[in-house]
């Protein structure tokens, strides 16, 4: 066989093989049309703004998002931090043929709170979940008035959110140790800890976004009875 006849048999095939993908594609899409559900797409005008990842975009619904990245092999994600006064965030993923993968909604950054959806590589709705049944008698709401009564934040206005550097300032986690609800919340202080410093003068970190590299005040409630179960403030 000759060259020029081995480039035509490739030329087909790879044709095939992409004719074939987009065909796919698109009766994915015209099946989640016909079933009533939105194809919600990977927002790749969006992805431009943000340099690529690089930067926060403000968007005109106030929405602003902090964190975005797309890969043809992974998939996609973006981070929306929802307009004041909300304290929430939602966290979407996204399939590597664009298509909405699943949407979390979230309070400090780590805890999935409300409805948490999930979504078929064609756009169709297969699960909700209730993120709210894992709570005891304290819900996100409680938390939030808590860092409100110490002063950190004000849900009418939602001052408070951010540190200057443009950081959220609030991490919060939910976890059940040996049976018993358990909230933690870490109030970032605005200051780098002396390790965290350390690893930037020797040119090991660029960007602090965890709550471990900076100082911050620390706080354990039960979640069954809001009892106070821990008060700290990491100074050193």
């Amino acid at each position: 066989m000759n060259t020029q006849v081995k480039y035509y048999i490739f030329f087909i095939l790879l044709s095939s093989t992409l004719i074939c993908c987009k065909t796919i594609s698109t009766k994915n899409e015209e099946t989640a049309l016909k079933n009533n559900f939105p194809v919600e797409k990977f927002n790749f005008e969006e992805f431009a703004n943000t340099n690529y990842g690089k930067q926060p975009y403000k968007k005109e619904n106030g929405e602003t998002i902090t964190q975005m990245g797309f890969d043809y092999v992974f998939g996609g994600y973006v981070w929306v931090d929802l307009p004041a006064p909300s304290f929430f965030s939602l966290y979407k993923l996204y399939y590597t043929n664009g298509n909405l993968r699943a949407v979390h909604t979230v309070l400090g950054q780590k805890t999935w709170i409300g409805t948490s959806l999930y979504y078929k590589k064609n756009g169709e709705l297969y699960k909700e979940v209730n993120e709210e049944e894992k709570f005891g008698s304290v819900k996100p709401l409680d938390i939030l008035k808590f860092i409100q009564e110490k002063g950190y934040i004000n849900l009418d206005s939602g001052k408070g959110r951010y540190l200057n550097t443009g950081n959220q300032r609030i991490e919060v986690t939910f976890e059940t140790k040996e049976e018993k609800k358990i909230w933690t919340i870490k109030i970032l202080k605005g200051k780098e800890n002396i390790e965290t410093q350390n690893r930037k003068t020797l040119g090991k970190a660029l960007f602090s976004n965890s709550a471990s590299d900076w100082l911050y005040h620390k706080y354990e409630i039960d979640g069954d009875t809001g009892d106070l179960l821990f008060s700290s403030d990491r100074s050193l």
